[in-house]
């Protein structure tokens, strides 16, 4: 089992269906996508720019329920909350908060490197992680599961610069805006060009 403070990785194994190399890569992925978000997420709240520190923080806590982060999503999902609210309440402590649990779980997973894991670029990565992928979400689009969009982010990002990124990224924005029904037929046709271009 794999053992990171702040992580319950249990709970990130069953999301995606026991695929621990799937697992690792989006492990491996929300740090070198993520770990400067604090500063982003400051720097666009001084530029009067609330709504991308909003984007970063609900991206934060869909990303961290997926992998299972449970006390970072947590506190995402309060700041998201206060975000959407909309108010005059200052949002510098739950800032900090998120800071204090997401900074050591960081500092963990930039012990994760490509040569350690063996995770390959998108380009050659393998098509059986592609599968299970998407069959995890298939299933959470068919229970309309917030968490879809953790799901699908991962698999843009394996499939980013191929020929198939455009497809997804229609796929990407359905999910993004809750369009669920959309969406499953997406992905039927991300499917079913796959198996064209195999």
């Amino acid at each position: 089992m794999i053992e990171i403070p702040g992580i319950d990785c249990s709970i990130g194994l069953h999301y995606l269906g026991g695929n621990k190399r799937l697992y690792l890569k989006l492990l491996y992925d929300f740090y070198c996508d993520h770990h400067e978000d604090i500063l982003k997420i400051r720097t666009a709240l001084a530029a009067g720019e609330p709504e991308q520190a909003h984007r970063i923080v609900h991206t934060i806590k869909g990303i961290a329920a997926t992998i299972g982060a449970d006390s970072l999503c947590q506190i995402a999902r309060a700041l998201d909350t206060l975000f959407k609210q909309g108010g005059e309440e200052d949002p510098t402590a739950m800032i900090e908060q998120l800071e204090n649990i997401m900074e050591p779980i960081m500092r963990e997973l930039a012990l994760l490197s490509e040569s350690r894991y063996e995770v390959r670029s998108p380009r050659s990565v393998d098509p059986r992680i592609l599968v299970s992928l998407m069959e995890n979400l298939a299933q959470r689009l068919k229970e309309m599961d917030p968490l879809a969009e953790a799901t699908v982010n991962e698999l843009y990002r394996l499939l980013e610069g191929g020929p198939l990124a455009e497809h997804t990224h229609i796929l990407m924005k359905q999910v993004a805006n809750f369009d669920f029904e959309a969406a499953i037929k997406s992905l039927d046709e991300l499917i079913t060009v796959m198996e064209k271009n195999k």
